[in-house]
């Protein structure tokens, strides 16, 4: 799930930071590419935790591997939250091209463009040295884009397909 403060659009980490004080160095971030369906099937999954302070995603990191669980550490909290909110809107989009019938080359086109969005994006928001094709952020799209469990693919298939926005949510 991600959350912006629709009051003042902030991201997460900015919201705990200006209204608890937080400091940004011991928040930490938990991204995909993960759906929790799968870890409920205990599937091979792989969560991204990004800190400012890698130790404390490193204790985070252990406490949540398992055999299933493995994960991958980073620093760019900025750029996994941003991240994460655009591709919820790309995969509204590619289940809305699924529900029209788009097909797979079409499809391709539009992943292809979404992640050069999103990495112009958070390169402009937050302007660090990242791998855009990293789990964080390429997985992370297309697991939301292509999965059956993606909530957001689901909705955007529902409009595509004609439903209206009431009844598909």
């Amino acid at each position: 799930m991600v959350f912006q403060d629709p009051e003042d659009n902030l991201i997460i980490s900015d919201f705990f930071n200006r209204k608890y004080n937080l400091p940004l160095n011991n928040f930490v971030v938990l991204t995909g590419p993960c759906h929790s369906e799968e870890i409920a099937l205990e599937r091979l999954s792989y969560l991204t935790i990004a800190s400012q302070d890698l130790q404390h995603a490193k204790i985070i990191a252990e406490f949540i591997q398992t055999f299933y669980i493995k994960t991958i550490l980073s620093d760019d909290i900025y750029g996994t939250q941003y991240a994460a909110i655009l591709k919820n809107i790309f995969a509204i989009v590619a289940g809305v091209c699924h529900g029209l019938r788009y097909g797979d080359n079409f499809f391709a086109v539009l992943i292809s463009n979404a992640i050069q969005e999103i990495k112009r994006f958070v390169d402009a928001v937050h302007p660090i040295t990242r791998d855009i094709k990293s789990s964080a952020y390429l997985g992370d799209l297309l697991v939301t884009a292509y999965s059956q469990f993606s909530r957001n693919r689901t909705f955007g298939t529902m409009i595509g397909k004609g439903y209206s926005v009431k009844s598909a949510i």
